[in-house]
This record gives C-alpha cells, structure tokens and sequence, in this order.
C-alpha cells in the first residue's frame, strides 16, 4: 500500500529504514519476508493511547500497551498525559521518555497536559517534542484537572496559542454535566444505563461550540478527541470552512459499538463521551469515509473487571480496551465497503503523521522508518477476549466476526508480532519528538 494507491512491489529495508521500492528487486542474500497474498500497509500510528494498567493506576511501563498495540497493527503509540507520571511539567515529560525507552516495544511519542494550575509549564513541555498539549473541559478527578471555569479556559487557548501548541480537547461541557446528574439523582435515578444521559451529547457539543470559538480568538490550533457524533465533526468542518485550522478524531468503539451495546453489556460498553445510536454510527462512518474526520484513535483503556463491576454511573470507571483489535475493527469497514485502502492509509498513517509532526512515519516510502503491517484481508476473525493481550482480560467486542486480520507488524525493520502473538521487545521502542507540525 504506496501513498494513495495499492501497488504490488517489493521494499527493502536497511537499518530500520526503507531504501528501496519496486518491482522484482535484487534479493541475493537478503533475508526474505514473503507478502504474496498479502497487502502491507503503513504501521498505523495511534493518536490516543493510554499506557494504564487494570485499577486505572500504571505499573510504571509501556509493555502491555505495546504488546497491544503490535497485535493491533500500531507501531506509533502516542501517550496522553493522563496516566502516572502526569505530564504536567518537563520533568515528568523527561521521565516518562525514558521509562519508554526501557520498556516500549514500539516507537511512541507523548503529549503534554494542561491544568488550570500549570499553564507556566507548558512551553517547556512543548519545546521538548511534545505532540500536542491536552487539556479537559470538565472535572476528571486526577491531577490534570478540568478547565469547568470558561475564563479559566479561555486564558489557556491564549497561551496554547501564543506558543503555537496543537490543542487536545476532551470536551465534555461541565455545567451540562452536573445539571444532568442533578436530574438524574432527583427522579431517583443514576443506574449504569443512565450514564448517556449524564454525559449527553448537548454537553458535548456545548463544549465544542466554546472550544472552536476560543481557538479562533486566539489563533490556537486545535484537535478534537473521541468524537462521539456526526454534529459534532459537521461543527468542525463548518468552522475549517472559515478558515480555522480544527482536526477531529473518532475511535473503533463509536464506528462499531452504538447505545444498544450499554444495554446489552452494561458498564462494559461504557465510555465518555458514550456510544451513541444506530444513525450517529452510521454518520460517523459516512464522515470517516469522505475526509470529514481526520484520524482514529483507540482511547485504549485496559480498565480491570472491578472498575467495571460497580452499579451507579458514578461508581463505573469509563473506557474500553480496543488497541489489540485497532486494524482488524477497520478493516472490516474495508471490508463493508465504507473505506478502500488508501483511505485507511491515510488514516491510520499519513493523516497522524502530518498533524502531529513525524515527518519519520505514515508512509511506505523511502527514507522512512520501516514501520509496516502484513494484513490478509480476506480472512476472517472471531474476537475470544481469553486470547488478546491486554490485560484488561475482556473486550466489548468479544464473539464478535470481523473481516481482516493482522499477520504481522514489524517497527523499524524489527517484527513485533507475528502469527497472532505480540513479540516481547521491551527497550526496542524510541521516543519520537514531534519535528514539524503543518498548521493545515
């Protein structure tokens, strides 16, 4: 899979990087990787992960994340600041590089966090190779606290801007968010199955209508994470459309799963924002499809059985594990038809690798990394939660069919997984700084 078309060639690697594509090329002593029947795609860069462990705490490595994400097709992980250490000054940036660096088994870059107490710490965070600063329209109970206060927010856009920071937004409006949980508990409700309605969608949009007026004030450049809804990337695109500089991302479980999941499996299905219906699932895919949403994300998050086994809305920890299924789950739109090759290409690679500056990743071509997926397409997977890596131990997917499986996934020239298993390679991974971010 070249850039914006399927081509049958071969590609040789030295080094860690590509050197050579084409037909019938010299294999005289050369170690050979036979592809026949196979389609090889760029390693596919995840904008959204999270390198926590069962509990919602970290066990101070990147292992069982990356395992995750070889198994998944992933060879570029990009950590959100959320989990231990908090990325939330240099000092804690320069640790978590270099506990990456001794246990990754994948390339990884790392976006800093904003909090209403920390916005002196930002440059520096941003100088170091940041690929973007992450900051919350809501309370999170962690110590990259929310911005619920919108003057608060509004004197962060004009920082984030003034240093010329790709903004992260999780928006998610906080006001709305308390007065449904307001309603809720007053009609003696607040079970598991009425977590949509506290994280609504009329909070979601609230916070995004605020987030794009506040970048286009101050000139910041911003990127939405976990669009749950179609209104909610048709508000970006109006606003690309005067000019703003606004990137959107949707994840697997908002392209497959819809409310009737949270119905089905309970808190299992349960993340913020929620899944939505049958007809946000479909718009999304639409948009997926035409250019309107720039990437996906996994939002992996391998929250253990007790974060899932409370019975109030409150008592659930929200998110789903989803990196080890992260191509397969887009693959089978492949095979629906919703999205050819090139498109997914451009998603899972060349898109990423613009908007977060790695100038290294998200094509076959030379001078880049050797970062490739072998995928079969044509084969066919039932999800067994039992048999994926992560440690999470369960998948909302599981018993699921999908069409498309990963065959192996080699970073830097390097196999990380193969034949179904991810390859034990702690230390292999780099820390990728962000070298150019295109401001289109």
């Amino acid at each position: 899979m070249l850039p914006g078309r399927v081509r049958v060639a071969d590609v040789r690697v030295r080094d860690g990087r590509i050197v050579e594509i084409g037909p019938g090329l010299d294999s005289a002593g050369e170690v050979i990787v036979d592809a026949d029947g196979l389609t090889v795609l760029p390693g596919a860069i995840d904008p959204h992960g999270h390198q926590w462990e069962p509990g919602f705490t970290s066990r101070a490595d990147f292992r069982d994340v990356t395992a995750s994400a070889a198994f998944g097709g992933v060879t570029t992980l990009l950590d959100h600041p959320l989990t231990p250490p908090v990325v939330l000054d240099r000092r804690a940036f320069d640790a978590k590089v270099a506990l990456g660096e001794r246990t990754s088994s994948i390339d990884f870059g790392l976006h800093g966090g904003a909090a209403p107490g920390t916005l002196a710490e930002i440059e520096g965070i941003w100088e170091a190779g940041a690929t973007g600063i992450k900051l919350f329209t809501c309370s999170t109970g962690t110590p990259l606290d929310g911005f619920d206060d919108p003057a608060a927010l509004g004197r962060a856009f004009d920082r984030l801007g003034a240093i010329g920071a790709l903004v992260l937004v999780h928006a998610e409006d906080a006001a709305t968010l308390e007065r449904s949980a307001a309603a809720l508990h007053v009609e003696g409700r607040g079970g598991v199955a009425d977590f949509p309605r506290w994280h609504s969608l009329e909070a979601e949009t609230t916070a995004t209508e605020r987030v794009l007026d506040l970048a286009a004030r101050s000139g910041a450049r911003l990127y939405l994470v976990h669009a749950s809804d179609p209104s909610v990337v048709d508000r970006v695109a109006v606003a690309r459309d005067r000019g703003l500089v606004a990137h959107v991302e949707t994840c697997p479980h908002y392209l497959h799963l819809t409310s009737d999941d949270i119905g089905a499996q309970g808190a299992r299905a349960m993340t913020a924002p929620p899944v939505r219906d049958q007809v946000a699932r479909e718009g999304l895919r639409r948009r997926l499809a035409d250019g309107a949403i720039d990437t996906v994300g996994s939002d992996h998050c391998t929250v253990g059985p007790a974060g899932k086994a409370g019975e109030t809305m409150e008592s659930v920890v929200p998110g789903v594990p989803g990196l080890d299924l992260f191509l397969p789950l887009l693959l089978d739109l492949v095979a629906d038809g919703i999205l050819d090759m090139p498109r997914l290409a451009e998603v899972i690679a060349s898109t990423p690798a613009r908007i977060f500056g790695l100038p290294t990743k998200g094509a076959i071509e030379i001078g880049r990394d050797a970062d490739l997926v072998l995928v079969d397409p044509t084969a066919s997977m039932v999800v067994d939660e039992r048999l994926l890596p992560s440690s999470a131990g369960w998948s909302p997917y599981d018993g699921r069919t999908l069409r498309g499986s990963v065959i192996a996934t080699w970073s830097r020239g390097e196999p990380v997984a193969r034949e179904g298993q991810p390859i034990e390679r702690a230390g292999h991974g780099r820390f990728v700084a962000r070298r150019e971010v295109q401001r289109g």
